[in-house]
């Protein structure tokens, strides 16, 4: 199982981040097939995927190299 359907089947139906040209982006999580899809959107292939799911707001830190984003994951 790929964490994308793992956060999909914990109730998580959108994800908000920042881009590297600084726009915030929202994401629906049920338009997605893969993981290979939201990489795309988030223009980085990380070489490693991190989830929070007790913080206040849980999120997924992605990381390639020096270059880092944070997703905030939400339920409705």
């Amino acid at each position: 199982m790929d964490i994308l359907d793992f956060i999909k089947e914990e109730g998580f139906t959108s994800a908000r981040f920042q881009s590297f040209a600084g726009k915030d982006t929202l994401i629906q999580l049920n338009r997605l097939t893969d993981m290979k899809e939201l990489f795309g959107l988030l223009e980085m292939t990380p070489t490693s995927v991190r989830y929070y799911p007790y913080e206040k707001l849980p999120y997924l830190d992605c990381s390639q190299n020096e270059d880092n984003v944070k997703l905030r994951l939400f339920k409705p």
